[in-house]
């Protein structure tokens, strides 16, 4: 149940940006195609091969694939850069234990995607990305209006404090013990690992994140690979929604 609220709350911010572009569709037709991207995150390599089938569907509505995919991009981006904020609220907690190898990787993670944001109009100048991200770097004047992009940043945090909130809801039906702001840290670590594109939906990324990064904290191994199954099976579950609106959607033709 709390995965479901999480969706309906990603397709919020998804509108926000389509609508800052005055793309013109409807939060109920939005929702269906979210949805019809996170079951396919699900079968396809990475936890974002999903993305080009909301990129696909929203073509209806904006008439170019390159424009669909960039709102899609701006749409990920604003829940990976939510993440990495995220989980500077569990560094502290590792700092104190003395694990600062995973308090570097979050450091880093952080600052690559703030540079990204801050230098993009840079990057975009190279000649053999230029082609490639007009359309991003045109979504990129409105998206980082101050306010508006704060905006963005806040409501995306809230989104993900629901997969924080999901897994430790699985420590505590399975009676493990888990100091909160722990998950602070370990939550984004281990979705930012599923997007890596050598795993299907991020299947065994997530098992290992969980497994190293609980290890340090005491928690044994096969407690560790449970969480992580169950939670991977929780986001599969959430996804079957999504086939239901593509197979309506190619009866419909």
């Amino acid at each position: 149940m709390v995965l479901y609220f999480q969706v309906i709350f990603s397709n919020i911010r998804w509108q926000m940006i389509c609508q800052e572009n005055n793309i013109d569709i409807s939060r109920g037709q939005l929702l269906k195609i979210l949805w019809q991207g996170l079951f396919f995150n699900q079968i396809f390599p990475s936890g974002v091969g999903g993305d080009f089938i909301r990129a696909y569907r929203l073509k209806t509505f904006t008439k170019k694939f390159n424009i669909s995919l960039s709102l899609v991009i701006w749409d990920r981006f604003f829940g990976i850069f939510a993440l990495s904020v995220l989980s500077l609220l569990g560094i502290p907690y590792f700092i104190k234990l003395g694990h600062y190898e995973i308090v570097l990787v979050s450091l880093i993670i952080f600052l690559f995607l703030s540079f990204l944001f801050v230098f993009l109009p840079v990057l975009s100048n190279l000649k053999f990305l230029e082609k490639y991200m007009s359309d991003i770097l045109d979504q990129y004047s409105t998206i980082r209006s101050k306010k508006f992009f704060s905006q963005l940043i806040v409501f995306s945090i809230f989104i993900q404090l629901f997969s924080v909130m999901s897994i430790y809801l699985i420590f505590l039906s399975l009676g493990i013990q888990i100091n909160f702001p722990a998950l602070f840290l370990l939550v984004p670590l281990s979705i930012l690992g599923m997007s890596l594109p050598i795993s299907f939906a991020g299947w065994g990324v997530r098992e290992g994140i969980m497994i190293f990064i609980l290890g340090l904290l005491q928690i044994g191994q096969e407690q560790a690979l449970l969480i992580s199954i169950i939670f991977g099976l929780s986001l599969f579950f959430i996804s079957i929604p999504g086939i239901i609106f593509w197979l309506n959607n190619a009866n419909a033709k």
